[in-house]
């Protein structure tokens, strides 16, 4: 046979229930609304402009890697002591183009050499060692 008390205790276990957990509820509640208002972040500075319609230009710096379409190696058929670049480096040069100026005396001495020995020399020059320059 069951107690009579314990009857009693089952039937008002869920009305105590409910009664806790709304007072629970309300003292979470009025915490949160307490520790809230004390810490209110603050305000945020915000500025403001008026928009207005202009042009503006377009500019792209960007970062980039050029390859020539040709390289040329450009060898000379002479010997001789470059005197003048008619070029720059880096310049766009067409086929037949001026290049270099090379310096010619060497050219025009091997070209007059010929005609330097058929001429007579003006003076007959001796030339004998003296034994005092020995």
């Amino acid at each position: 046979m069951e107690h009579p008390v314990d009857n009693r205790m089952a039937e008002r276990l869920p009305a105590l229930a409910a009664i806790l957990l709304s007072a629970l509820m309300v003292a979470a509640c009025g915490r949160q609304a307490h520790s809230s208002a004390q810490q209110a972040p603050a305000p945020v500075t915000v500025i403001v402009e008026r928009a207005e319609r202009r042009d503006v230009p377009l500019v792209s710096e960007l970062v980039g890697r050029t390859e020539a379409e040709a390289d040329v190696e450009i060898r000379a058929n002479v010997e001789g002591r470059l005197e003048e670049a008619f070029f720059q480096e880096g310049s766009m040069v067409k086929k037949g183009q001026r290049l270099f100026r090379i310096d010619s005396r060497r050219y025009e001495a091997r070209y007059n050499w010929p005609g330097l020995l058929s001429r007579k020399p003006k003076r007959n020059w001796n030339w004998r060692a003296s034994s005092s320059a020995w």
